[in-house]
């Protein structure tokens, strides 16, 4: 800068007072002097011309008082003009050294004039007097001049004033010194020592500014100021140091988890280019950062096999950074070896410190294991674990696209139902696992026999729905259920055994036999169970029949709900006759339905609604509190004690609540419980045998007795029979029936009733309508006879009368029994009138 020329006046000027490049010592001391010189030379001159006019004002005012010391004696010389008194006057006067001459006039006379030759005469300090008469002071008797001596009272000035300015210019200089010291040590001293403490703490010497103490002025304040400024720099410095070291390690943290972390991350810039990635991300997708860095994200290997489009992935990209709103995205893909990996993606903007968005991150997770574990649940959440065929929840929505597709394509869609014939007599006889594996077989039979747009589900159990959703005419649908029906019932091979299975179908056509999901499943159930009413092992179309049956149940159902609320039933009881005495030996408790409308209601008719409806337990529960009831009030009207037999459903005998139920049914009527007996299938036990068995030792430890009703038309295993805690084995009435005839029901009677008695059971013989049949069973040595032949099933009011009667039954004698009629009894149809 100071090598610069200054240009104009103002800057030369500047440059000329200021000397840049200078010392502030030498700046503030030239300053100073130019200041002090000039003021002391302003101060000189005014005080010069002050003095010289002070001084010859003086002098003249000396020159007055001369004029009032001769005054008296001029106005003598004056008033008497005497030229000799004003000649020595006026010689008298010039011997002053300031006057140069003088002239006293007396009217138009000149008394006397003299002047100093040599001298300068100055008129502007000549002085006239008036002079007055001595006797009158008022009357002017003459005039006296004195002129100045111009030189000498100039010359008494300029001496006086020379002294006065060589003691002003002292005292100049001395107030000069006074300020330049005081300007030192008060400015220019602390501004030296400012930046001699400002280079010290810049070449680190020092921390701060030596501040004086004691004292307070700008300087001190601006070096406080200062020092303060640089604590608060000091600790600005040291907080950006720490936050430098923790940014350092934040970013090493970050590195760290960033190269370390199992989650893919990548770095998406405006573009969609990714430009940074971490090892987990090359890793999982089988990329190198060449093939990744800086490049556009479709260019990656991986995109080749994912199972979204890279421009969907794309516009998703786009969107989050467009709107600022993260998004997550699965994406899947085939790894190496050629499995199925999926990422869950989190997407999120990424913001620059203007706030604006400057690209988006992905934070991938592999999520492979929760997939797989989720499409597994789905998987047995919408397919049988058995076949993997679909169950009713997946069926139930392909039956729902099926409807919305006829209805758009106007197609036909049909739902076949299946149930196997027999299934639960090889289940019971072969086992539960050649079971299992002839339902697998039959689901792939079936699988393989329909078209592609067909589905195979199992409901559960022996049951299979067969959804045909491309079918456009009647004639194409029962070709191919025509077809699963020679499928199903082919003879299958499992093991060493050869099946036969056999199957009950049923077909309901959509929109035909139902417009819902609901109404077609009903429909397909109830043509199923019509092909079963025909002899099984058929397949039968929906008919309005059928939805006519299908609404007489549900009606049927209503009626028996309501029934069971007012409790519209009636026990009747069928006496069981002993064989070897001809005498009561107990009974058998049959429920009836008095219906308002229909009038009586076989059971044969209402008992499969009940069982079907979930009423069967609530009726059975029934049955048993009336029966305990009807037995003690018996033994309170003093009748004979006789044994009350209920017969149990599948469910009561499944129901572990059942003992309780017992008990409780016991304890309310207050009945011992050898007066009860309940009856129970062998399909019932083989159900859950297990359970089976302990339900019936618990009656047993009640004192219940427990019989096995329609033995022989099980297939039940002996070993089971054994464990039991039976008491009787009533024999089925199919074999009572051609007792007569058929040499092998005479043979299977003998077989169970030695049996029965090498067990220590007894036998009961239901059905017989004879009295050939009667005797017949008599000489086989069974124990008791059930049959229309001995009586008919009746009301407690007259079994109480017969029971009152105690008569004996002669069965030898054909012909004696007030039932019979020609040997023989008809049938009223109430044959199977089994109930709970």
């Amino acid at each position: 800068m100071s090598n610069i020329q200054p240009t104009s006046l103002k800057q030369r000027l500047s440059r000329w007072l200021f000397w840049p490049g200078k010392s502030l010592v030498y700046q503030v001391a030239a300053q100073i002097l130019l200041v002090g010189f000039g003021l002391a030379v302003l101060f000189t001159v005014l005080t010069a011309w002050y003095i010289s006019r002070y001084e010859t004002q003086r002098q003249t005012e000396r020159i007055g008082e001369l004029f009032s010391t001769v005054s008296s004696t001029v106005s003598i010389a004056c008033f008497t003009n005497d030229h000799t008194l004003a000649d020595e006057l006026a010689k008298g006067l010039l011997t002053n050294h300031l006057i140069a001459g003088v002239r006293i006039t007396s009217g138009q006379t000149v008394l006397a004039e003299f002047n100093r030759g040599g001298h300068v005469i100055d008129p502007a300090l000549t002085v006239r007097n008036t002079v007055y008469s001595p006797f009158d002071g008022r009357m002017a008797v003459g005039e006296v001049e004195l002129i100045a001596d111009g030189a000498f009272i100039e010359a008494q000035a300029d001496e006086y004033s020379g002294i006065v300015v060589v003691l002003l210019m002292l005292e100049v200089l001395a107030g000069v010194l006074v300020v330049s010291w005081a300007m030192l040590r008060g400015v220019v001293g602390p501004v030296r020592a400012f930046v001699n403490g400002l280079r010290r703490i810049e070449e680190g010497r020092s921390e701060h500014l030596l501040v004086p103490r004691g004292q307070y002025n700008e300087l001190v304040e601006l070096g406080e100021a200062f020092n303060e400024m640089i604590a608060s720099k000091a600790q600005l410095l040291q907080m950006e140091q720490v936050m430098r070291e923790r940014v350092a390690l934040n970013e090493q943290s970050l590195r760290t988890i960033l190269e370390n972390s199992p989650d893919m991350i990548v770095r998406y810039d405006l573009e969609c280019r990714r430009q940074v990635v971490n090892a987990a991300y090359l890793r999982e997708t089988g990329s190198t950062l060449e093939q990744v860095l800086g490049q556009p994200f479709e260019s990656s290997a991986v995109w080749s096999q994912t199972g979204m489009e890279p421009e969907a992935y794309k516009q998703r990209l786009c969107q989050v950074m467009a709107t600022g709103e993260p998004d997550q995205i699965l994406l899947e893909w085939l790894d190496s070896t050629g499995e199925l990996v999926s990422h869950d993606m989190y997407v999120v903007a990424e913001y620059a410190p203007d706030g604006q968005v400057m690209g988006a991150l992905g934070i991938g997770r592999n999520v492979t294991e929760r997939k797989q574990v989720e499409r597994q649940l789905l998987h047995q959440a919408t397919h049988d674990a058995l076949t993997g065929l679909p169950n009713r929840a997946l069926l139930k929505d392909r039956i729902q696209q099926g409807i919305a597709q006829s209805s758009r394509d106007r197609r036909n869609v049909a739902l076949v139902f299946i149930d196997l014939d027999n299934f639960k007599t090889i289940n019971d006889t072969l086992g539960h696992d050649i079971g299992d594996e002839l339902l697998k077989l039959l689901a792939k039979r079936m699988c393989a026999a329909l078209r592609d747009g067909d589905t195979v589900a199992r409901l559960g159990g022996d049951e299979f729905v067969v959804l045909l959703q491309d079918g456009v005419a009647s004639m194409d649908i029962e070709g191919v259920v025509q077809k699963v029906f020679q499928t199903v019932s082919a003879p299958c091979e499992i093991g060493e055994h050869r099946i036969y299975p056999g199957a009950s179908m049923g077909i309901a056509v959509h929109p035909r036999d139902g417009g819902d999901i609901e109404t077609l499943m009903r429909s397909a159930d109830t043509a199923m169970y019509a092909a079963k009413s025909l002899g099984r092992n058929n397949y039968q179309f929906f008919s309005q029949e059928m939805d006519e049956n299908l609404h007489e149940w549900v009606a049927l159902s209503n009626s028996l709900r309501q029934a069971l609320e007012l409790q519209l039933f009636e026990l009747y009881y069928q006496p069981k006759l002993d064989l070897r005495t001809g005498e009561f030996a107990g009974m058998e408790a049959l429920i009836r339905w008095h219906h308002p409308q229909r009038g009586m209601v076989s059971p044969a008719v209402f008992i499969p609604v009940a069982e079907k409806s979930g009423l069967i337990g609530a009726l059975g529960l029934w049955v048993l509190n009336e029966a305990c009831r009807q037995a003690r009030e018996w033994l309170d009207a003093g009748l004979k004690p006789v044994r009350v037999a209920v017969n149990l459903s599948a469910g009561q005998c499944q129901d572990s609540e059942l003992p309780t139920q017992v008990r409780l049914a016991l304890e309310k009527h207050q009945l011992d419980g050898k007066y009860l007996e309940v009856e129970i299938t062998e399909s019932m036990v083989m159900e859950d045998a297990e359970l089976a068995i302990r339900t019936l030792w618990e009656l047993r430890n009640l004192g219940v007795r427990v019989s096995v009703d329609d033995f022989g038309t099980g297939y039940s295993s002996l070993s089971y029979l054994k464990r039991l805690p039976i008491d009787t084995l009533k024999i089925d009435k199919s074999f009572v029936d051609d007792i007569e005839t058929d040499a092998n029901d005479v043979a299977i009677i003998r077989a169970i009733i030695a049996m029965s008695h090498s067990l220590g059971l007894h036998v009961v013989a239901e059905g017989a309508e004879t009295a050939n049949q009667s005797a017949m069973l008599q000489r086989f040595g069974c124990d008791l006879l059930q049959g229309y032949f001995y009586h008919r099933p009746m009301p407690a009011k007259n079994m109480a009368e017969l029971m009152l009667k105690s008569e004996r039954f002669r069965v030898d004698s054909l012909g004696a029994a007030g039932n019979q009629r020609d040997g023989k009894v008809r049938s009223t149809g109430d044959e199977k009138d089994k109930a709970p």
